[in-house]
């Protein structure tokens, strides 16, 4: 599964079609999340969805949970259904342009697969999500009463998320600037070169 993941990655790095491909996927799947399934929630609910609430403390969580009819979990399922690909398709345009950045500033190391475990590591902030999914859906589908256990481990994966979203966009954007930096520099010399 890893090494698929690398490969992955490195063919969405290599080719500006397939991430591109792979960005018009993310904002598809975003905008039919946002502009399709949160409505259908809110009209049930009268509460936006609680993945797209993160300031909610575990109490405001617990008193929302009481509104969501039959059909509202359904509609959950469904957005969380889609919410599982979301951060899975987020996850490799970052590390298709980490892949990138590693690929133009140190060519030997990165054919040698030693940044393997630097290229998975926006991965984690899909980890995170995906745990969110399955305490929120757990919490959801298990009512009533609130389950205590699974709303700690919503409050837990949503913190998860939002530290390793933070900590992995820095050294994802750091890596790319410098490699499309390296990248840049490379074919203004050999056009210099040539002329």
């Amino acid at each position: 599964m890893i090494r698929s993941l690398v490969a992955l990655s490195d063919r969405v790095s290599r080719s500006l079609r397939a991430w591109l491909l792979a960005l018009a996927a993310v904002v598809t799947v975003f905008l039919f999340m946002l502009l399709v399934l949160e409505p259908l929630l809110i009209g049930e609910t009268g509460h936006r969805v609680i993945d797209i609430q993160p300031e909610l403390s575990a109490a405001q969580i617990a008193e929302q949970v009481p509104l969501y009819t039959p059909r509202a979990v359904l509609y959950a399922w469904v957005f969380y259904l889609f919410d599982f690909v979301f951060p899975f398709l987020a996850s490799l345009l970052a590390t298709g342009l980490m892949a990138f950045g590693l690929r133009q500033f140190w060519p030997a190391a990165y054919v040698a697969r030693r940044f393997t475990p630097l290229v998975l590591l926006p991965y984690l902030s899909a980890l995170g999500d995906w745990l969110e999914n399955v305490f929120t859906l757990w919490l959801l589908t298990a009512y009533p009463p609130v389950n205590d256990s699974a709303l700690q481990g919503l409050m837990a994966a949503r913190t998860f998320k939002g530290v390793a979203g933070a900590a992995v966009m820095t050294p994802v954007l750091l890596v790319f600037v410098v490699g499309l930096v390296v990248y840049i520099w490379r074919r203004r010399k050999a056009r210099a070169g040539v002329a």
